[in-house]
């Protein structure tokens, strides 16, 4: 066949489909047939009605589809009257021969339809979908046959302009059926129309109806009509990307602000349309993020690369140029505002229109549009800056930002003398967004390639063309603007209505960032003279001078808590850096600072633009900061301020990690009640949540296993939020019961002495429905997730019976059987080391040659179930320091400094031990060279255990591989000691780590080294005397309670007579703690309180109560001393721990 059929009952080779359509049809009631039965012969019957013009019309069709013009005139030379009957799919020969997509031979086409007007067609018969000739004609873009078919429809009175000629335009541009493109597939087949077809049959129809009476009146109408959808022939053309017809249609009454019904405009239709394609445009490429990173190995996600095929070049290309057809009536800058009626939403779709347009003609439009840049939006440059943001990451935009930097060939290209000075003046004096300047300043900086020599001193001085970058006004104008910032900020001149203390901080920031990025690189060329680099950086900086002095007249008048504190903090930021840059190029390392923003301006970071409420500070200048240490003179300027900037910080504590962060190798500066509330504020800005339930009414074993277990079961996220202790039958909530919780783990965890009865370890669990329900169900399900039962094998061992815990651990279980933890290094038993163990091998030793058991360091294996003991420790550490809860325990330093990650030497390591570390001296005073017979190998002495063994040996044990047989000699004498050291202080410093990583899993490592060693050991011991005369001086008395009332009297002679024993057990009946406040009694949110209460009974006095929660002690009115003393001694001995009343 040389032309096929697009009508929808067109004949089809998918046999079943056909005949399911026919069985549907019949099974009607042969509808169809009973209408065709008016024009044909036959008995009435509607079955073969229907099939009698199947077998006569259907040749005719058939022969037309064809373009078998012998054929059809054969037909109807045989039977003429079936030129304008319909066949069994519902065409007519002329419905037939206009409705074919594909004609190869259009000559052949119009001789048909010559053909079958001759015979009588009529163009008002119409196919089964209710279409005329004329309108498939328009449909499929059959140019050629359009004046034939307007001259037989004037001879047949056919011309209705008013009412045909929007249907025809609308069926030229495809909006009679708009179910072909509902789908992605749908609207790319039908943008692949050709554009010149359907402009021809548009200009024809318009043009003839033009030539009538009234014709324009007709045009408008036809061109503002609407299909079912609400589509005009503007709508239409745009979806179909056809700039030519789009042009067309608006130049004669098109409307492109008319919106249809999902309230779109022409080009939001565009818009619309181009989305649904745009995947058809490229083909995607899938590669890891290391094979673009020089082929480098490493883990990265996968990253999709994108290349245009040969169909979607095309598409894109007539989309491009349809939008650009709009964009003559409405500009450029309407396309890309967020609102209105010619916003476009495609991304794709604007980067092709920047790329077209050139960031050259962009600069053009906007400086001649604008002689400042004031306050409003620059539209167009602000999304070339968001186009420059993206490429960092989206290596897909490198053609279309390649592309639109293209220009002549002129110096300063894309920029002109006009177009940079008006861009660099109002980045530097009008611009107030912040994320502009910083883009604009990274653009102009990586266009005009400011960093493309290697090295600092290669640039020539012809290497840049715009002679204001080589002179120092440029730069001090730069700090006069930041000079401005700063004095507004420090001294609080905005204006109250529009201020915003966020966006001025960043301004100044990037205003900073701005100068060193553009500064830096000119070096060479200002320093031409004998100025030096120092005394340039000066000069440029000479409108700062004065800040400094300001600065710290502010902030000596700060006396307590600040209103917006960040500005100050903002400020001592900014003036560190200055400090730093400068001591940078005083200590001649300039060329480090041009290479590292070299390397950021080349290619940004990817945080380089990163949009957070807490991220004040631009990414290049945190580089800076942390690469170059504070210089001692900024560290002396800021001495005399330190307690005024701590109270800053005290005002807001997250100033510590945005503008203090580079304090940290100055730990003392910050305060270490600042550095706890820091934990805590972070902590409290998670949507973590802890609750932990405590049985007390159980055995120790038992107890103490529901501690273990919920602790270690608890999801990292929840450790690091809030937390809440339920003790389970006891009525107290909040704090009291949590300070009271880390009483009890400090007694229990933490305390060497500590022991489980062999009793207790034998105990089973009680038989109390609570107990049951909370003890055995609950723990058994904890202990089978969390800690399975240990299996004999080489990595995984039981606890040995004799020396760890007795047979009962294996029976039961029992995690709680491991305590105690640790050990007090000395007879004074005031600090705490790791428990030595017996250490686990794999095979029990075996005597060798000299009598000796020798255990080889590969044998040497971790305990996991004590491992995951120790984790629970250290979460709890962790617990104990977010809530600023003293634990009571004291660790040697060196503990404190492997928690922290730090190096630690064998004197901390046997800092506790004076005779150890006296012979590990001798050790390394020894003369091994000189005495070769002293033998010395690297092995240490202990004992070790293995799987089956009843008890532990002691043994040689090697302190690394090979270590037997690795003699001590000088050369390696260091390394035994350090080696020997570190197992002194813990035979397995596994433990020591899975602390650490139990306490990181509450505060982050992060966090963490905001401290150092020496405040963890003290904040986690506490005070260690309680401070009567501190707690009697800031206690707060509720009326009619008063310093002198006579049983206030009585009760602070009770307690000056209490020793220190005693004096903790009243802390903890009153607070829930035994340790004072770690910031003293004073400390803001720790008030302390008595209330005076009356009694019930006269015969008898109630012993006091207290509220641990609010710190409330609430003191019956007792006649007498004595009695006083009786009933306080009676609350302490019996009622210090728990919740209830006595």
């Amino acid at each position: 066949m040389e032309g096929t059929s697009e009508s929808n009952n067109a004949p089809t080779t998918r046999g079943g489909r056909h005949r399911n359509n026919n069985y549907r049809g019949r099974h009607r009631g042969g509808g169809r047939g009973s209408r065709q039965s008016k024009n044909a012969e036959g008995d009435g019957n509607g079955t073969q009605e229907a099939e009698k013009p199947k077998c006569v019309v259907a040749p005719l069709t058939a022969a037309v589809a064809a373009l078998s013009l012998e054929t059809v005139k054969a037909l109807l030379a045989d039977n003429a009257t079936l030129v304008n009957r319909l066949d069994h799919c519902g065409e007519s020969a002329l419905t037939a021969v206009c409705g074919l997509r594909k004609v190869p031979t259009p000559h052949v086409q119009g001789e048909i339809v010559e053909t079958l007007f001759a015979a009588g067609a009529h163009l008002s018969v119409k196919n089964r979908d209710g279409r005329a000739a004329f309108t498939l004609a328009c449909y499929r873009h059959h140019v050629h046959l359009l004046p034939v078919l307007l001259r037989e429809a004037v001879k047949q009175e056919q011309i209705h302009p008013y009412d045909t000629l929007p249907n025809l335009l609308l069926a030229t541009l495809g909006g009679l059926n708009d179910r072909e493109t509902d789908s992605d597939a749908g609207r790319w087949d039908v943008v692949q129309t050709d554009p010149e077809k359907c402009l021809q049959t548009v200009e024809f129809l318009v043009n003839q109806t033009k030539a009538l009476a009234n014709g324009d009146a007709f045009v408008q109408h036809a061109v503002q009509s609407v299909n079912g959808r609400g589509l005009t022939p503007l709508h239409l053309a745009a979806g179909l990307f056809q700039p030519k017809t789009v042009q067309f249609l608006l130049d004669n009454h098109g409307d492109p602000h008319v919106h249809e019904d999902n309230s779109l405009t022409p080009i939001q239709f565009l818009d619309d349309c181009f989305g649904q394609v745009e995947r058809k445009l490229v083909v995607f490429r899938t590669t890891n993020a290391a094979e673009g990173n020089g082929g480098r190995r490493g883990r990265g996600r996968k990253q999709n690369h994108s290349a245009m095929t040969a169909a979607g070049t095309v598409v894109q290309t007539r989309a491009l140029d349809t939008v650009l057809v709009f964009a003559q009536h409405c500009g450029l800058e309407p396309l890309f505002m967020n609102h209105g009626c010619y916003t476009i939403r495609s991304r794709r779709l604007k980067n092709v229109v920047i790329a077209h347009v050139g960031i050259a003609a962009l600069l053009d439009k906007t400086c001649s549009a604008r002689e400042t840049m004031g306050e409003s939006k620059l539209v167009l440059l602000d999304y070339v800056a968001g186009l420059f943001r993206a490429l960092q990451k989206n290596t897909d935009l490198v053609p279309h930002w390649t592309q639109a930097i293209q220009a002549d060939d002129f110096p300063l290209a894309p920029f002109t003398d006009k177009t940079l000075l008006w861009m660099v003046t109002g980045l530097v004096d009008e611009c107030p967004n912040a994320r502009f300047v910083s883009t604009w300043t990274y653009i102009i900086a990586q266009v005009l390639n400011f960093y493309g020599p290697e090295t600092l001193t290669a640039r020539s001085t012809n290497d840049i063309h715009w002679q204001k970058f080589q002179s120092v006004e440029l730069y001090q104008s730069i700090t006069l603007a930041i000079a401005r910032s700063a004095k507004r900020l420090l001294f609080n001149l905005c204006d109250a209505d529009t201020a915003d203390d966020e966006a001025d901080i960043r301004l100044l920031f990037a205003k900073f960032e701005m100068f060193l990025v553009w500064f830096v690189p000119h070096l060479h060329q200002l320093n031409a003279s004998t100025v030096d680099a120092v005394e340039l950086f000066n000069m440029a900086l000479a409108p700062l001078q004065d800040l400094w002095s300001l600065t710290a007249m502010a902030m000596q008048v700060i006396a307590g808590e600040v209103y917006a504190p960040d500005r100050f903090a903002a400020i001592l930021h900014l003036l560190q850096m200055i400090a730093q840059v400068r001591a940078c190029f005083e200590t001649n390392n300039t060329q480090q600072m041009y290479a590292m923003l070299k390397s950021q301006v080349q290619h940004p970071h990817a945080n380089t633009w990163r949009e957070t409420d807490q991220l004040k500070t631009p990414y290049c200048l945190k580089l800076i900061s942390s690469r170059f240490g504070l210089p001692p003179s900024f560290v002396a300027w800021m001495k005399p301020i330190q307690t005024q900037v701590n109270l800053l910080i005290r005002s807001e504590v997250r100033l510590l990690q945005e503008h203090f962060q580079e304090w940290l190798s100055n730990p003392s500066y910050i305060t270490t009640a600042n550095k706890m509330e820091f934990i805590e504020a972070v902590a409290d800005d998670r949507l973590g949540r802890f609750n932990l339930t405590i049985n007390r009414q159980v055995s120790s074993v038992f107890f103490l296993d529901f501690i273990i277990q919920q602790v270690l079961c608890a999801p990292n996220r929840d450790l690091m939020g809030e937390m809440e202790i339920n003790f389970l039958n006891e009525p107290g909530l909040g704090m009291g019961p949590l300070r009271e919780f880390f009483e009890l783990i400090g007694r229990h965890f933490f305390n060497p002495v500590f022991v489980i009865t062999s009793d207790e370890a034998e105990e089973r669990l009680p038989s109390s429905d609570a107990t049951k329900s909370i003890g055995s169900q609950w723990l058994k399900l904890a202990r089978n997730n969390n800690t399975p039962a240990p299996a004999p094998s080489s990595e995984v061992l039981p606890p040995p019976a004799p020396v760890n815990a007795p047979s009962a651990a294996t029976k039961n279980l029992s995690a709680s059987l491991w305590l105690p933890l640790f050990a007090f290094t000395d007879a004074s038993q005031s600090e705490l080391c790791m428990k030595n163990r017996a250490m686990t091998v794999t095979t029990a030793p075996t005597k060798e040659e000299d009598g000796i058991f020798h255990v080889p360091f590969h044998q040497i294996v971790d305990n996991a179930e004590l491992g995951k003991v120790y984790r629970c420790a250290g979460r709890l550490l962790g617990l104990a320091l977010r809530h600023q809860t003293p634990l009571g325990v004291r660790f040697p330093l060196a503990f404190w400094k492997l928690v922290l990650g730090e190096r630690v030497s064998w004197k901390d390591y046997t800092a506790h031990n004076a005779q150890y570390q006296k012979s590990m001296q001798a050790i390394l005073d020894f003369d091994f060279d000189r005495d070769p017979t002293y033998e010395l190998f690297f092995e240490t002495c202990g004992s070790v255990v293995a799987p089956g063994a009843a008890r532990d040996v002691t043994a040689e044990i090697e302190l690394e591989r090979h270590g037997k047989s690795t003699p001590v000699t000088n050369s390696n004498k260091a390394r035994f000691v350090d080696l020997s050291a570190a197992r002194f202080f813990a035979n397995n410093l596994a433990h020591v780590t899975a602390i650490q990583k139990g306490l990181t899993d509450v505060i982050a490592k992060k966090d963490l080294k905001w401290f150092s060693a020496e405040e963890l050991q003290s904040v986690v011991q506490g005070a260690v005397v309680v401070d009567v005369d501190a707690l009697q001086q800031h206690i707060q008395y509720t009326r009619p309670a008063h310093s002198q009332h006579p049983t206030i009297v009585h009760f602070w002679v009770t307690v000056h007579e209490m020793d220190q024993a005693t004096l903790r057990r009243l802390l903890t009946f009153w607070s829930g703690s035994s340790h004072p406040p770690l910031f003293g009694f004073d400390s803001s949110g720790d008030t302390w309180s008595i209330k005076l209460t009356t009694r019930d009974d006269s015969n008898t006095w109630p012993c006091p109560q207290a509220v641990t929660c609010e710190r409330q002690l609430l003191l019956p009115e007792y006649p007498s001393l004595n009695v006083t003393k009786d009933k306080v001694k009676m609350a302490l001995d019996y009622g210090a721990l728990g919740f209830d009343r006595l």
